[in-house]
């Protein structure tokens, strides 16, 4: 997974009066996230693609919590026989986004998904 396709630092602008709708996390006010106490985090945006099966939603949270991530917002779906999901994340700065990629390789093989 490379820089470029991963979305990081989800800037977001002061609120609306309503924060529901679709595109409501532009919306949200751009606060420090903390995972623990004293942990920076940062968002990134997560997508996985592939045949709908069993185990797929786990297997990639496990990941996510492994790295001591956390999901912010979610969207699955089914297109065309494919299961879709992507995922808005927070993740420790520390963790570099090429190696939070490499951490799903054993996903990407035995769940046999793309994930970016």
């Amino acid at each position: 997974m490379s820089e470029s396709s991963v979305r990081t630092e989800l800037d977001a602008p002061a609120p609306a009066e309503s924060t529901a709708g679709p595109d409501r996390w532009r919306r949200m006010p751009r606060a420090a996230v903390r995972q623990k106490e004293g942990d920076a985090v940062r968002q990134i945006a997560l997508t996985a693609i592939g045949e709908d099966k069993p185990g797929i939603v786990a297997a990639v949270c496990r990941v996510l919590y492994e790295t001591g991530g956390n999901l912010r917002d979610t969207s699955m779906t089914i297109l065309s026989g494919e299961f879709a999901m992507i995922l808005v994340v927070a993740v420790p700065r520390s963790l570099d986004v090429e190696e939070l990629s490499r951490r799903f390789d054993p996903v990407r093989t035995q769940v046999g998904i793309a994930v970016f």
